[in-house]
């Protein structure tokens, strides 16, 4: 799957489930999509942004606040994406370093099923930096870009890991962690191994690629990230969110459904 880059826009949209909408402008987003929406040329209106003006989140939980995002042009495609706010959890930490901020994710409102699907996490808000000092991917190590099949993000999220064979100075996926290509981004050091697990922690695909911002998702790890070099040396990255937990008054309604069958079934008797 191809991003493009030739414009990039944000809007708003009326979600199902939407609260309060959250308000961004153009300096609260992530340091790379400023910078793409500036090369693109692209100014308010068009793109929803000015530097004195904002727009409104399609969804709104205590813990994240999702927009819409569109790459590419009706001449050359367009695609669309979630972009995603997430706010640290205190959990959240570097070895014994806790993290504060907000994470972003950027992720495909409509999954290609047949081709792989680019994902996006933005950690130029975190505090302190996540990044290390050193790049085996060269690109910006404040943008990791992943990429997933369509079968893992519809199960929720994707595990990658590469570890390094100093006999031929390669780098090779680690057994059981290929559902998750790491293209950009990840800071690893050097001759040793990394692993990552992405969780889409309240986005959820169906069958048919088609995505929704999902509040029931009980999850609460988005990204962990772990290089080591040996068995006593390792750096352990993990970002957490606090999602919500299903409705109260869901699972009233479970436990009243399952009454009524055990009523029915002994009256049937």
């Amino acid at each position: 799957m191809r991003l493009f880059t030739t414009s990039l826009i944000i809007t708003t949209a009326l979600a199902t489930n939407a609260a309060q909408a959250a308000n961004i402008t153009l300096n609260d987003l992530p340091a790379q999509i400023q910078t793409e929406l500036l090369d693109s040329g692209c100014v308010y209106p068009a793109c929803g942004f000015a530097n004195t003006n904002s727009i409104n989140s399609t969804t709104d939980l205590n813990y994240l606040e999702a927009f819409t995002i569109q790459r590419g042009s009706f001449q050359s495609g367009v695609q669309f994406n979630w972009l995603i706010r997430y706010h640290l959890d205190r959990s959240s930490k570097t070895n014994s370093t806790p993290y504060t901020g907000d994470i972003w994710l950027e992720a495909p409102m409509f999954l290609s099923l047949s081709n792989p699907n680019e994902f996006r996490i933005y950690t130029d808000q975190i505090s302190p930096n996540p990044d290390g000092s050193y790049n085996y991917w060269p690109a910006n190590n404040s943008t990791w870009i992943f990429s997933m099949s369509a079968s893992a993000a519809m199960n929720g999220g994707g595990l990658g890991g590469y570890g390094y064979n100093g006999d031929d100075n390669s780098w090779n996926p680690l057994p059981g962690r290929d559902t998750l290509e790491i293209i950009d981004g990840i800071v690893v050091c050097i001759e040793c191994s990394i692993s990552v697990d992405l969780s889409l922690v309240g986005l959820t695909y169906n069958d048919f690629g088609q995505s929704w911002i999902n509040p029931a998702d009980s999850r609460s790890t988005l990204l962990h990230y772990n290089d080591w070099f040996d068995t006593t040396e390792s750096t352990t990255r993990e970002f957490n969110v606090q999602p919500v937990p299903l409705p109260a008054a869901l699972w009233l309604f479970g436990s009243g459904i399952i009454g009524l069958l055990g009523t029915a079934r002994r009256k049937a008797s």
